[in-house]
């Protein structure tokens, strides 16, 4: 009853009524905001397509920025800079996806420590730039064998573990690996000792996996997943970044029906904000107050107007004998 109250009122009424309920109620929820969080982040950063508000999150911003810092660095595209950053941090190889040395960041630049490690150590707990960059293979001569990801998007390092403890070749480039011989690529892996039964099962299934490689006579390069033309692009990975974390935001049936239409409305903003907020009972009521500890006494938590029940958002939009008069003389 609520939720089609608020769809039948946002498309036709005097506006100013609502505005005046509006202003009242938001000057209670700025008393207590410090207090209470009425909606989760994910929420308010979900798409409003979506039923979300559409505030952009400036962490996933800032982290597909430091993306394509990284990405620049991986793919040659920073010229002298370039140049410069190598010269004073080291080679990026052999895992230049990574985005640096994987340890002893304790003496660098806080720019070079949030390139390498996209952001803060809170940031770094999912490795969503690996996860989205593939390497195409071509001559081999600046792929890492073990490291990069140019066979099934996942480093053989990864999903050959064992293998890679026990390989002399474990900083070498896919070129390095063999040779070619009368036309064809062979390869040839080398091993600090005689492998175990159960490793020659690895074995088998590494060769299976590299037999299905092409080596030709062109340059290697960077993809990136997210994007169509394969190039990095800042909102390709501020798309993914929010796919991520907004995707465990979870709507009912109904909000996902009704919250997206919310925003198509002619009311001003701060109304549309105000329905998406009571569609979701996220108002700052007696009851909410009560219920969040804001309120300590229960009978302080009855409504003001008819003192009849709780002041929740059903009660002061629908059963209150003193509001709904005024909801019947708009709808009529």
């Amino acid at each position: 009853m609520l939720k089609l109250l608020v769809s039948d009122v946002l498309t036709g009424f005097d506006l100013w009524s609502l505005h005046f309920v509006c202003h009242n109620v938001a000057a209670v929820d700025q008393c207590f905001k410090p207090l209470t969080q009425w909606v989760s982040w994910g929420k308010v950063c979900k798409p409003k397509s979506d039923g979300g508000l559409g505030v952009r999150d400036l962490r996933a911003v800032n982290l597909a920025l430091l993306g394509k810092w990284r990405w620049r660095l991986i793919s040659g595209g920073v010229g002298l800079s370039g140049d410069i950053i190598l010269a004073r941090y080291c080679s990026l190889f052999p895992s230049p996806h990574l985005g640096g040395r994987l340890k002893d960041l304790k003496r660098v630049s806080c720019w070079w420590r949030n390139v390498s490690l996209l952001g803060d150590p809170d940031d770094a707990i999912s490795d969503w730039f690996s996860e989205g960059v593939s390497k195409k293979v071509g001559n081999g001569h600046m792929t890492s064998f073990w490291f990069e990801p140019w066979l099934g998007g996942t480093p053989l390092r990864t999903q050959f573990q064992r293998l890679f403890l026990v390989s002399t070749q474990s900083t070498s480039t896919v070129r390095e690996m063999d040779m070619w011989v009368e036309g064809q690529w062979l390869w040839g892996l080398r091993w600090r000792r005689d492998l175990f039964v159960w490793e020659l099962n690895l074995m088998e299934s590494i060769n299976q996996i590299m037999d299905r490689s092409t080596i030709s006579t062109t340059n290697d390069y960077w993809c990136w997943k997210h994007d169509p033309s394969g190039c990095y692009s800042v909102k390709s990975a501020f798309l993914a970044l929010s796919r991520s974390t907004t995707d465990e935001v979870i709507f009912s049936v109904e909000e996902q029906r009704l919250l997206p239409k919310v925003w198509k409305t002619w009311a001003p903003s701060k109304v549309a904000v105000f329905s998406w907020q009571l569609l979701q009972d996220r108002l700052p009521t007696r009851q909410n107050l009560w219920h969040r500890g804001v309120i300590g006494d229960a009978s302080a938590s009855m409504c003001v107007l008819c003192g009849l029940g709780p002041e929740s958002a059903d009660h002061l939009f629908g059963s209150c004998n003193q509001i709904s008069p005024i909801w019947y003389s708009i709808l009529r």
